[in-house]
């Protein structure tokens, strides 16, 4: 809410006048800016139909108090509104507002709830409208005229009217990162890691590499024009958090310039940069030629909240000062819970966690803590029977998805060090044991070791950009070999504790669903889930799966072998989610879980009208 008394509203008698008296006497203006954000390909944002009214709510509110606001003596105000349906929210970068301020763009679950799909949703209306032809949409973003949306869905970038039609194919992009559509015609976007950004006529035709990569740098991502259509500001993304660059580019050349260090979205607006820092919404004041800074940075909002992986925060403005942003408690805590979801005992205090496991005996349990910016800090362990937290990794480039061998002495994990998909492997209690593996040259994660300790499975990117099972056999040395490879994705394999049975995602339905298949032959496969399902995992005597439900829930699957194979029965809901996952302990009693204090998208959006004059009182500064 607004800091000073007088500008808040302290009920909802005030809020009922405040509208009435718009509606009598203002006109409304102001036009939030699109923000986008990265398509997680293993496990997709789902948004309510409650949860896309409060959307609304919010945006039609900014209306409203930008008319109040516009008024001669009208003064900035900060306010907050929180959802009070109890729906879900993605990320706020999943909606786009229109550059003239009278639509938004936002991504909604079909209603089968198995896919998302792009809605319009004039901001005086009562309802959205689903746009048929966009399945599996995310980060929509308009064009300058809006009349046209620019969104990602099956590994392409696609357009579509606003007011429906068909969707147009404009480029191939197996996982978007963001797009920004010029008043030129040119659409500049990111396709892909390991690429820079490229660019495509609006209208369709000739892709081309618009940046180049530095040596150092694995993407760029998030790009946003300025004003004059040719210059661009994006994120350099690079192994090493130090070597994370706000970057500056112009269509004709693909060399760009570094502006400084940040490892976050950038938006432009004349005369300031903003940027997330610290979880700190910045607005850096800029020299309007060269974008470099020439002045302190403002404070504008604090706790920022990631909209998604891959440093992509949840901010909004627009060139008439408004700001919309969200901010939340994400801390969590590292906790054993029951099959109910109920806390048994709480292992490590507030922090943020990723990657969770449990060694095969159920002594250990490895998790990475993840920085203030979203990126894994380091790897740890935790002796349970001894109660002593250890380190596991101590580089600065990215580590992540560790797994255990058998006999919990090694670990694998792949690591982003460098471009060329790096695993290592290394003695638990011996740091300087580390070596590596494998270069694989491409994005590749181990998932699971076999318990006879000879080979390990990964998720790598196959041909055709799909996502492909590999076999790794530690004793030869060799590179690994697919192992389960089709036109459609999969995933996140995981051996069966007697080695006899592979759990894994397919995507081939149109959705992920978890199948079990016969190992070493691949004879015999069997379809588990049936209503969806994504990162299965054992119990211990290999009766039971477990896996993440499309709606974020854990469940479980019992499953027997038989002479036809190996027979499911009915996946039983255990709880909902509460952070970035669940571990199951060998027995399948208990699981190691991220519990977070809030959920993120329901906090409250904070909404800022003229931000600029707080930024100019700031500083001291005449309006």
């Amino acid at each position: 809410m607004a800091k000073e008394p007088d500008e808040r509203w302290q009920s909802a008698a005030d809020l009922g006048s405040e509208l009435r008296w718009i509606l009598e006497g203002g006109s409304s203006a102001g036009i939030p800016a699109p923000v986008t954000a990265r398509r997680v390909r293993r496990e997709r944002l789902w948004m309510g139909v409650a949860a896309a009214a409060a959307v609304v709510a919010i945006a039609a509110l900014l209306v409203a108090v930008r008319a109040r606001t516009s008024a001669p003596g009208s003064r900035p105000m900060r306010l907050s509104l929180a959802d009070a349906t109890g729906g879900r929210h993605v990320a706020f970068g999943q909606v786009a507002v229109s550059p003239d301020g009278r639509q938004l763009a936002m991504i909604s679950s079909t209603a089968d709830g198995k896919s998302t799909q792009l809605s319009v949703r004039p901001i005086d209306a009562a309802a959205s409208r689903p746009l048929a032809g966009t399945e599996g949409a995310v980060l929509p973003f308009w064009s300058p005229d809006s009349r046209f949306i620019a969104f990602f869905a099956d590994h392409r970038l696609k357009r579509i009217s606003a007011a429906g039609g068909p969707a147009a194919v404009l480029a191939d992009a197996l996982d978007g990162r963001g797009g920004s559509w010029s008043r030129e015609g040119v659409i500049l976007f990111s396709p892909r890691e390991y690429q820079g950004l490229s660019r495509v006529p609006a209208d369709g035709g000739t892709v081309e590499p618009a940046t180049r990569l530095d040596p150092s740098e694995e993407s760029h991502r998030w790009p946003w024009f300025l004003p004059d259509g040719k210059r661009f500001v994006f994120l350099g993304d690079a192994s090493r958090a130090e070597e994370h660059y706000l970057r500056v580019g112009a269509l004709g050349s693909q060399e760009t310039t570094r502006l400084f260090r940040a490892i976050t979205n950038v938006a432009y607006v004349p005369g300031y940069l903003l940027f997330v820092r610290d979880r700190s919404l910045l607005a850096q004041p800029v020299d309007a030629r060269t974008l470099r800074p020439s002045g302190e940075p403002s404070i504008l909002g604090e706790g920022i909240v990631a909209a998604a992986e891959n440093h992509m925060f949840s901010f909004s403005i627009s060139e008439t000062g408004l700001l919309v942003f969200r901010s939340a408690d994400i801390d969590s805590q590292l906790a054993w819970l029951d099959r109910g979801g109920r806390t048994i005992e709480v292992l490590e205090e507030a922090g943020r966690y990723q990657d969770l496991t449990v060694s095969p005996s159920g002594r250990f349990v490895s998790f990475g803590r993840v920085a203030a910016d979203g990126r894994v800090a380091d790897y740890w362990s935790r002796d349970l029977a001894r109660g002593v937290t250890s380190r596991l990794t101590f580089h600065s480039g990215a580590d992540f998805t560790p797994i255990w061998s058998p006999d919990e002495s090694e670990l694998i994990f792949a690591s982003a060090r460098t471009r060329d998909g790096e695993i290592f492997e290394r003695a638990v209690a011996n740091a300087a044991s580390e070596r590596k593996i494998g270069a694989l040259g491409t994005d590749c994660t181990p998932t699971s070791w076999s318990r006879d300790g000879r080979s390990v499975l990964l998720t790598s990117g196959g041909a055709g950009n799909k996502s492909d099972i590999l076999k790794l056999d530690l004793a030869s040395g060799s590179k690994p070999e697919p192992l389960i490879a089709t036109p459609f994705e999969e995933y996140d394999a995981v051996f069966s504790p007697d080695g006899k049975w592979i759990a894994y995602a397919s995507e081939e339905s149109g959705r992920a669903e978890i199948f079990v298949q016969s190992y070493p032959s691949l004879a015999r496969r069997v379809q588990v889930t049936a209503a969806g399902g994504s990162r299965p995992s054992w119990r211990a005597d290999g009766h039971e799966i477990f896996f993440n439900t499309l709606d974020d829930h854990l469940a479980a699957v019992e499953v027997r072998e038989a002479s036809s194979g190996l027979e499911p029965g009915a996946a039983v809901d255990l709880f909902a989610r509460r952070g970035n996952g669940c571990a199951p302990a060998p027995d399948g009693k208990r699981f190691l879980c991220d519990v977070r204090k809030d959920d993120p998208w329901l906090s409250p959006m904070t909404v800022v009208v003229d931000w600029p004059a707080l930024v100019a009182a700031a500083a001291g500064a005449p309006r």
